[in-house]
């Protein structure tokens, strides 16, 4: 697999949510090897629906399209749900942000715990974060940035 530079107008905004749920990658790992060996047909139709996903979701980032972006992360959430990496945290996260006005949310990293991603409106996303917050959750602004890592020094007072 190639990596590639993802150029966009726009700084898109997100929130991870944290579940407070601990997990093992490995068992989730795990998990999804033991539903692709049974499920053998519907997984590989899942991963090619996740592949169309992911190259639908780099044009529309290019165009930062965040109502299509938001769509695209929720469809891609209902495959993983198929596959058995959400649970009832992840959900109820889902649910939280999503009546609260975000453009779609999906579970990051390996599932069964972890966190959620959701893509926000900027000029929403501290109205957003505190409503998640007020569910008891640990939520984190983060954006995309065409730099990568920048390291700053902040002088002391």
């Amino acid at each position: 697999q190639r990596y590639r530079k993802i150029n966009y107008k726009d700084n898109l905004s997100f929130l991870i949510i944290d579940t407070g749920i601990k997990h093992s990658t490995q068992k989730m790992v795990q998990k999804v090897k033991r539903f692709s060996e049974k499920e053998n047909m519907q997984f590989l139709q899942i991963k090619k629906i996740a592949h169309d996903i992911c190259d639908e979701a780099i044009k529309k980032i290019q165009k930062s399209d965040e109502v299509e972006i938001g769509r695209l992360m929720k469809e891609n959430h209902k495959l993983l749900k198929q596959i058995g990496v959400t649970n009832k945290a992840i959900e109820k996260i889902i649910k939280i942000s999503d009546k609260a006005g975000v453009f779609g949310s999906k579970l990051t990293g390996a599932g069964g715990g972890g966190s959620v991603i959701s893509l926000v409106p900027s000029d929403e996303k501290k109205r957003i974060e505190r409503i998640i917050k007020k569910q008891g959750y640990n939520v984190f602004p983060v954006r995309i940035d065409n730099n990568g890592l920048v390291i700053k020094k902040i002088d002391s007072l």
